[in-house]
């Protein structure tokens, strides 16, 4: 169901007493989505910043390049924001105190630690604690979702993303946190 979700399909050819061979297909990410994923770190972050000076700043952390610049795309017609992005939480962490957001979205599975204990630490230091933030996971269960709601997340949504969800949903969030402006 993944798969079909995403335009793909999952293959399988059996042959008694040989085995079985699997075989997962995929549509191919457009042009600039994977010339994107294919820059450095610093390059990438260059380029995930988007909108003008006045814009509201997002920051993403999400280790997935091309998760990254899908969530880039849903907001790139909207020039209220801007967009930055980090893989790991503690090149995130570092973001939020350099320069503290609008609006955190957060990838619980980071490669150096859970995005549950990352938002633990930003609600539990008072600088960091106002920021809302929007947990994006593929995990989809139930319990998962609720954790992270109880921890502090404002707003919970898992991948595979409805695009135009996400971009709704930052601009809820953003107009909470200002009063509608």
């Amino acid at each position: 169901q993944l798969a079909e979700s995403m335009g793909g399909r999952l293959e399988v050819h059996s042959e008694p007493q040989r085995g079985s061979t699997f075989t997962l297909v995929m549509p191919a990410a457009p042009a600039r989505i994977a010339a994107q994923a294919s820059m450095n770190p610093s390059t990438a972050q260059a380029a995930a910043r988007n909108g003008s000076e006045g814009a509201h700043r997002i920051l993403c952390i999400e280790d997935n390049s091309i998760n990254a610049a899908l969530f880039r795309d849903a907001l790139a017609l909207r020039q209220a924001y801007s967009l930055e992005t980090c893989a790991t939480a503690a090149e995130g962490l570092a973001a939020l105190r350099a320069r503290p957001p609008d609006l955190l979205v957060l990838d619980l599975n980071l490669p150096d630690r859970h995005g549950l204990e990352l938002l633990a630490e930003l609600k539990a230091d008072p600088a960091l604690a106002g920021i809302p933030v929007l947990v994006v996971s593929a995990d989809a269960t139930g319990a998962t979702r609720e954790r992270a709601l109880a921890a502090g997340a404002g707003a919970f949504l898992t991948k595979p993303l409805d695009l135009a969800d996400f971009a709704h949903c930052i601009e809820a969030m953003i107009a909470g946190r200002t009063g509608g402006a």
